[in-house]
């Protein structure tokens, strides 16, 4: 897949395509972005460019700036071994490209880190003479996933990088990173993927090209710019076994039974069991192994919250405003019964939650799920403040 087929990131292509071209090519990309926004079909494209033994003049789109600019065939042998060597069922190699993920360990599963044997390969491979093009590509996936000793050994080979050595490091938390490599890397950022573009890739996985209009959209919205995300609600079982319900309608049932469960309270304030609902609902997300799912929900908690605020907002807010349209009789309901401060204290809760959870060191995992619970059961309404201090000095930035 050339990086002209790549939807979404006209900046970022059309960046990289003018830097190698003009000869401004840092040695070494960091590649940052939230997840399923296209850093590693971006990475397989570029290393396909910066590899292939064919390289071609080709337009650029508007998006991308305009002008014609060099980009990878698609065809040569050495574009084809790149993107089979990109694909996990076929982990194909090519002489000049060195994958470094965190692979299985002994018991099958995906490792947590990248360790520091990982990179001693990688200082080996980094040695040899290239053997076609003159060019060595190292990709690393998930660098803020390095152990320490990993990153030290890392950083070694990236302060003095061997000629012809280009790298492409991706993460999905640009502060994870030691603050060593980020220096000495150009960050390239990706934005979440418009909304149609999303819809439009969602549409082409066999489970999405029956969706109507307004559930592409949906999925679109729900998945916050990530076609992975969308993907994941795509494929995800949530209609019942007898597929007696539509996507769509499935989709709002599940969303509707995790509000229930986790949104209590109302203007004038909550009750145990609006809490104990709560705590029960956010038990299962007690261990850092379901940290995807738990990312997932605080997503559709924050959508909801924001599809009720603009409701209080306008009752008559046009669908296409709605994450959820098809929930927007619950959404108005609930619009009624919180004050806007409410709304804005419990979205800033969810960021807080996130914050702490997937990028504070250290933090701790009860505590700030113990302590999102009281928000989305209503327990502010009681002070009538937010719960503490970090939301409050935040307030005035929403």
């Amino acid at each position: 897949m050339p990086l002209r087929d790549i939807l979404g990131q006209p900046q970022v292509t059309g960046a990289l395509r003018r830097a190698l071209t003009q000869g401004r090519l840092h040695h070494a990309l960091l590649l940052h972005g939230p997840d399923g926004v296209g850093k590693r079909a971006c990475a397989m494209a570029f290393a396909q460019l910066l590899l292939c033994t064919r390289p071609t003049p080709l337009p650029l789109s508007a998006e991308e700036g305009g002008g014609e600019l060099l980009d990878a065939c698609g065809t040569c042998g050495a574009c084809g071994r790149v993107a089979r060597a990109f694909d996990p069922a076929l982990r194909a190699l090519h002489p000049d490209l060195h994958i470094v993920e965190r692979g299985l360990n002994d018991s099958g599963q995906l490792r947590k880190k990248i360790v520091v044997e990982q990179m001693r390969e990688m200082q080996t491979a980094v040695r040899y003479v290239a053997y076609e093009g003159g060019r060595r590509v190292i990709y690393i996936e998930d660098v803020d996933l390095m152990e320490d000793s990993a990153a030290n050994a890392f950083l070694k080979t990236l302060e003095e990088p061997a000629e012809g050595v280009h790298f492409l490091l991706t993460t999905r938390n640009l502060a994870g990173v030691l603050e060593t490599v980020v220096s000495r890397c150009q960050a390239v950022r990706f934005a979440p993927l418009p909304t149609h573009v999303v819809a439009a890739l969602a549409r082409r996985h066999p489970k999405g090209a029956a969706l109507s209009d307004e559930a592409a959209q949906t999925l679109a919205r729900l998945s916050g710019g990530s076609i992975g995300l969308a993907l994941h609600w795509l494929e995800a079982d949530l209609a019942p076994a007898d597929g007696a319900q539509s996507w769509e309608r499935a989709l709002s049932a599940f969303v509707l039974s995790q509000v229930r469960a986790l949104d209590g309270g109302t203007a004038t304030g909550s009750s145990p069991q609006a809490l104990l609902r709560a705590w029960e609902a956010l038990k299962p997300y007690a261990s850092p192994k379901d940290d995807a799912e738990l990312r997932r929900l605080l997503y559709l908690l924050s959508a909801w919250y924001r599809d009720v605020m603009v409701l209080m907002h306008d009752p008559d807010a046009p669908g296409a405003l709605l994450t959820y349209p098809a929930l927007r009789a619950e959404a108005g309901a609930r619009a009624l019964q919180l004050t806007f401060a409410q709304v804005r204290w419990r979205l800033q809760a969810l960021q807080d939650a996130e914050r702490d959870l997937f990028e504070r060191v250290g933090g701790n995992r009860a505590l700030t799920l113990d302590a999102l619970a009281l928000y989305l059961a209503g327990l502010d309404a009681a002070v009538g403040a937010p719960l503490y201090p970090a939301a409050q000095a935040a307030q005035g930035a929403l």
